[in-house]
């Protein structure tokens, strides 16, 4: 699964090597949706602690998939491959939140719940598929059709 992103954020490339090794040097190469390398990369990573590497200098500007090729070298001229750890990979996606919430909008059924939670106003803004009336008779016709029915056991509403 990809490691998300906001869109706006730091775009932080990280590698932990787990025998904690400090003494090498760790390039990112990074890869958009269509394999091609970032304007960007490559990134050298600079040691943290205990073997952790990493770089925020960069920011998630473009929405997308992105996949990370983290190299171990045992040099600082980054020609010396540190065999023993190959190549790490992960996956990134770069998210925006706003594109996020447009998309779910567009799927939301006809029958939307209204919301006037203040830290939502932004989303009151954009015209609603259903009328508040609407939406009343709809939870009417809903109830009146779930205690309208009986059990034939004891004459109960179900």
């Amino acid at each position: 699964m990809a490691r998300p992103i906001k869109k706006g954020n730091q775009f932080i490339l990280k590698s932990q090597l787990l025998d904690g090794n400090a003494s090498l040097f760790i390039q990112a190469r990074i890869y958009d949706e269509t394999f091609t390398e970032v304007s960007f990369s490559p990134i050298t990573l600079a040691h943290v602690a205990n073997g952790l590497y990493k770089d925020v200098s960069q920011q998630a500007t473009i929405i997308g998939n992105y996949t990370v090729q983290y190299k171990v070298y045992s040099d600082a001229g980054l020609t010396t491959s540190a065999k023993k750890y190959g190549i790490i990979e992960e996956d990134i996606f770069v998210f925006d939140y706003d594109q996020l919430i447009l998309a779910a909008i567009a799927l939301r059924p006809t029958n939307p719940v209204l919301d006037t939670d203040a830290r939502l106003n932004n989303l009151n803004t954009i015209p609603s598929l259903a009328t508040t009336s609407q939406i009343n008779t709809t939870q009417t016709t809903i109830i009146d059709s779930i205690t309208s029915n009986t059990d034939d056991s004891d004459g109960r509403a179900v």
